[in-house]
């Protein structure tokens, strides 16, 4: 368990082992980033402590983006209470250092690159994996706060969807917006033409390069195609 910045720490699920060292470091927060439950620390322990479970696997895959402001407010709340928290995951090394990383990166107006080498001088042995790298870099373009409506975020989870769905047959519908005709929102809304059913909202448009329109589609005319076989 190694101090990063005051009042908060970071280690490995061993560290939570060591009840004494955790006592004299004044740890009253415990943020646990890992897909295993964590267990209880003694029989009355988690009395002693707030705790918060993050369940996120160590993937390029995972989504820890999606969490990040959740767990600033958790680390915020430790410090600004004035004791201290320590974020683990198993080994202290990936899952943990990207939660650490986008806390300095908010907490000093840091860029990712600064954030993480103020990181590793303290523990060197971290090392994020790619994926988690992807979302810290997409974490300070957002400046240091997930937007949930963001393009760039919606962007990201698109990506993440097709990832985790590659056949997009069997996704949640949880993950699909609620149905716009069924919203009370006050933004543009794009209707059919011949129902006047409302199809979707300007919120859920994403920039894009402009194609060619419908000029891009004309190989498939009919008129094309009977020439081509003639």
């Amino acid at each position: 368990m190694l101090l990063v910045d005051p009042g908060v720490y970071i280690g490995a699920a061993a560290d939570l082992n060591d009840t004494q060292a955790l006592a004299d470091a004044n740890i009253t927060h415990i943020l646990s980033v890992d897909s295993v439950d964590p267990a209880p620390l003694t029989p009355a322990g988690d009395d002693v402590f707030r705790r918060k479970w993050v369940c996120v696997s160590d993937e390029a895959t995972s989504d820890l983006l999606s969490h990040m402001n959740d767990c600033n407010l958790f680390l915020q709340e430790a410090v600004d209470g004035g004791g201290a928290v320590i974020v683990h995951c198993q080994a202290g090394r990936s899952r943990s250092a990207t939660v650490v990383t986008a806390y300095l990166m908010r907490r000093h107006k840091l860029g990712f690159s600064e954030a993480y080498h103020r990181l590793k001088t303290v523990k060197q042995d971290v090392q994020v994996n790619s994926g988690f790298e992807e979302q810290l870099c997409l974490y300070e373009a957002m400046g240091c706060e997930v937007d949930f409506s963001s393009p760039l975020y919606k962007q990201y989870r698109l990506s993440k969807i097709a990832e985790k769905y590659p056949e997009l047959q069997h996704v949640p519908r949880e993950l699909f917006a609620v149905d716009p005709a069924h919203s009370s929102s006050s933004e543009v809304s794009y209707r059919c033409r011949k129902c006047r059913r409302t199809l979707f909202r300007d919120s859920s448009l994403l920039s894009h390069r402009v194609g060619e329109g419908a000029a891009a589609f004309g190989h498939k005319k009919f008129s094309n195609i009977t020439a081509a076989v003639s």
